[in-house]
């Protein structure tokens, strides 16, 4: 599948671990490519599956308790798919999060239900903010060998 996309765009297949994954090379405002680091579909859903029984299991506990727990599940998943370039793969996994813990949470009561203002105030203070914490493959090849 190496070749022109209907994109526009190179697509390069990169063999790693035993796992293929799809990276894109796109064309940016300046005339140089860049290859698009993202998260693999299969992995990302992979963890919402593990996600989803772990919920349900702590449907009752403590919402704090449940959003530390969380938390620490998202970050850990930023801490490693945080590279430049994979901003929507990371906003997406925090929102599947997001709205696997908002149905845990509904099924919780029959008498009241949580709406998604009130999920989204939670997400605030639980979640963490996608941010890329990785540098660019350049800029870190370029401190372990100065010039």
């Amino acid at each position: 599948m190496n070749g022109p996309s209907p994109s526009g765009g190179n697509l390069l297949l990169r063999q790693k671990n035993a796992t293929t994954a799809m990276m894109k090379t796109t064309k940016h405002t300046r005339p140089a490519f860049m290859v698009r680091r993202t998260t693999i579909r299969k992995r990302m859903r992979a963890k919402l599956r593990q996600i989803k029984p772990e919920l349900r299991k702590r449907m009752h506990d403590p919402v704090a308790q449940t959003g530390q727990w969380l938390r620490s599940v998202v970050q850990g998943h930023f801490n490693y798919y945080a590279v430049p370039g994979n901003n929507a793969g990371l906003s997406l996994f925090r929102h599947r999060v997001l709205v696997c813990w908002w149905h845990s949470i509904r099924r919780r009561s029959q008498k009241h239900r949580i709406n998604w203002t009130r999920m989204l105030d939670l997400a605030r203070r639980w979640l963490p903010q996608p941010a890329v914490l990785h540098p660019f493959p350049d800029a870190r090849f370029a401190a372990t060998h100065p010039r």
